[in-house]
Formats: structure tokens, sequence, C-alpha cells
């Protein structure tokens, strides 16, 4: 048992915990909590170093309560969280994990049957974002066969930041915004070059999507900064998502897949498993690259079943029953500077993909289905 508090003070005095280098915050049970308070974004929790560790196990448990604030968490060494140990909180706004030092890395384990979130309690992250720093790259690993909620929604890779997710075990939910690998938020003005992988080999993800355009977006470049003259900037969002073994990936609610979009290259390469999209209106389709974007989605095994439509390069703002324009909303989904037109390829040489509605390429850009022998398009 026992109970360690970092409170903090009043609205705008932060409590932190440090653990340099070479250090460890051992836990095998008890709780430790921290409080972030209103007025201090983006504050420190736990906060590690390169060659750092933290370890939880047995009934170890780290309450956060970070009000409306986002909380940097963990970073630098390697983080573990095992036995049944948890990660939970209250009044959560955000969580980013980003390694603090340049040209170090840092790895936060979930194991055996420790959960982060879990789903049993009814607060979770608003969002949660792996990877948000230049040449810092930022790893997790879920191989707990516990069931957790992760977040409302997750981010892989965003700036100039690499992060990269694996799930192998148990079962996580995302129940809003769903998945950006290689994303950015209301990045205006600013040059981003995020790289995000997410690899699953087991286990159960669920991505529940929110309100249009929201779900599994691979190489989300969602922005069309310019620089001071007006020029636009070089940005390259690079996602990647991997399926095998026998992993369940499923889109439900409101989410849908798609494969780049803006100023991306992406990539959906599946092995084994089976992946499924609930959604059927036409906004809802899944897309292989648009906006300008290039997207390929690989298949070699497992299933794929699309309730819906599929479009292969491209898709038009018709068909999609919002505007392609720059401002606040949508705008920042595909803006219209980055041109309409995307380049988009579905190969298949093994497993079986189902689409119940249409199958559409070229429908605003270049589209290529390629099937070769031992493959299964219904």
């Amino acid at each position: 048992g026992g109970l360690f508090k970092l409170p903090s003070s009043g609205d705008s005095v932060l409590s932190k915990a440090y653990v340099r280098k070479g250090g460890e915050l051992k836990m095998t049970g008890g709780t430790f909590s921290f409080k972030n308070p209103k007025n201090c974004w983006a504050g420190d929790a736990i906060r590690t170093s390169d060659g750092s560790a933290v370890n939880l196990s047995g009934t170890a448990r780290l309450e956060i309560e970070s009000g409306t604030t986002a909380t940097h968490l963990f970073g630098g060494g390697v983080t573990t969280f095992a036995g049944s140990s948890s990660i939970g909180g209250a009044s959560l706004s955000g969580i980013e994990m980003n390694p603090p030092d340049a040209g170090c890395s840092g790895v936060v384990r979930v194991v055996e049957h420790a959960a982060w979130f879990p789903r049993g309690e009814s607060k979770r992250p608003v969002f949660l974002n792996i990877g948000t720093s230049a040449g810092r790259p930022m790893y997790m690993e879920l191989s707990s066969d516990a069931a957790s909620w992760l977040s409302q929604s997750l981010r892989i890779g965003e700036g100039k930041g690499t992060g990269e997710l694996t799930v192998s075990a148990g079962s996580i939910l995302l129940d809003y915004a769903g998945i950006n690998i290689a994303g950015a938020y209301e990045q205006h003005g600013v040059l981003c070059t995020p790289t995000g992988f997410m690899k699953v080999t087991g286990g159960t993800v669920e991505v529940m999507g929110g309100t249009d355009f929201s779900g599994t977006i691979i190489g989300a470049g969602n922005t069309a900064a310019t620089d001071a003259n007006g020029n636009f900037l070089d940005n390259l969002f690079r996602g990647r998502l991997d399926i095998s073994g026998d992993a369940y990936y499923k889109n439900t609610g409101n989410s849908q897949v798609v494969v780049g979009v803006g100023q991306a290259e992406a990539e959906l390469n599946q092995s084994g498993g089976t992946l499924t999209v609930a959604r059927t209106d036409l906004g809802g389709a899944s897309i292989i690259g648009m906006a300008g974007a290039q997207g390929v989605w690989t298949m070699t095994g497992g299933t794929a079943t699309l309730s819906g439509y599929l479009y292969v390069g491209g898709i038009t703002t018709n068909e999609l029953g919002r505007q392609v324009s720059g401002g606040d909303g949508d705008g920042r989904r595909y803006p219209a500077e980055l041109g309409p037109n995307g380049t988009g390829k579905l190969a298949l040489s093994g497993g079986t993909m189902t689409v119940a509605k249409d199958l559409v390429l070229s429908a605003e850009g270049l589209g290529t289905l390629e099937l070769k022998p031992g493959a299964n398009a219904l």
C-alpha cells in the first residue's frame, strides 16, 4: 500500500518528478499521485532522461489529474508497467510522450496484465501523442492481456517527431477521434515532417471515430503551411500501418480508413489478421491517396471487409459531402492549396478483400488496382 502525492498548488505552481540518467523509480505496490494545475500548459509529471528507468509491478498505480491542460509523461529511457499495475486518472486532457534530450529515445512497455487506463474505469486522456520532438523517436509497446482505453484520440508522430506503437495482445479502444499515424494538429505556418508507424500483430484494436473525417488516418498531411513570402513549405507526413498474425483491427461507429491525405506518403500493409470497416455511407468511404497524397494499400494475407465504398486515387468533394477549402474545420484536413489529385494503389497478392458497395479508381487523381495470383477480391 502507501500513497505518494505531488499535488502542486494553486492554479499555476507545478510540482514535478524527474528520473535522471542512471536513476530508477521502482514501485511494486501503492499509488503515485500527480496533479497538474489548470493553468499549466504541457507540464511535466514524471519526466525521464536517457538511461533512466521507471518500473511498476504488482498492483502499483500511477494516478494523473491534468484538468484542462496537457501533461508530459516519461520520455527517455525505459518505462515498464508489469504485473497488474496500471495508470489512470481523472479530469484528463491529454498526454504527450517524447524524449526530452536531443539524440535520445524512449520506450514505454505495458506487459503481462498491466493496463493503460483500464477499460473498467470511465476516465481516459482526451488525446495521446507519441513522438513530437525532432530527431527523438518515441516507442510504445502494448503486449498486456488487459483491456485498455488508451485514449479518445491518438497521434503517432507529430510535428517533426517520430513515433511508433506496437500492439501484440489484449484489447485497446479509441472511442472518439481515432488515430492519426503521422499527423499534425493545427500546425499552420510550421514545417511538419513527422513519421509514424503502427504495428498490430495480435490482440484487438477498435477505432470508433468521431464526427466528420476521423478514424484510421495514415499520413494525415492536414496542413498547407507557407513561409513569410507565401511559399509552401515542404511538409511531408510519412505514415505506415502493418497488420499481421491474428490481429483484429476494427473500425466501428463513424471511423473510416484513409491511406494518405495532403502532403503525405502513406502505407497500409496487411499480411494476416482481420481488418473491418463498419461504416456504409459515401461520406465515410475508405480512401487510398487523396488531396495530393501518395497512398499504397498492400495485402498479402488475412481478410479485409469494407461495408461501404473504396476509392483508389482521390475522391471528389461532392462525394464526400463537404468542401475542400482553407480555414477551420475540414480545411485543416484537406487544404485546397494542395490540389485535389491523389495517387493511390491497391495491390493484392494474397488474402481476401470484400467491398460491399462500389470500388472507384481515379475519381480525382490516379488510381491503380493490381491483382496477383493468390488474391481474392470480392
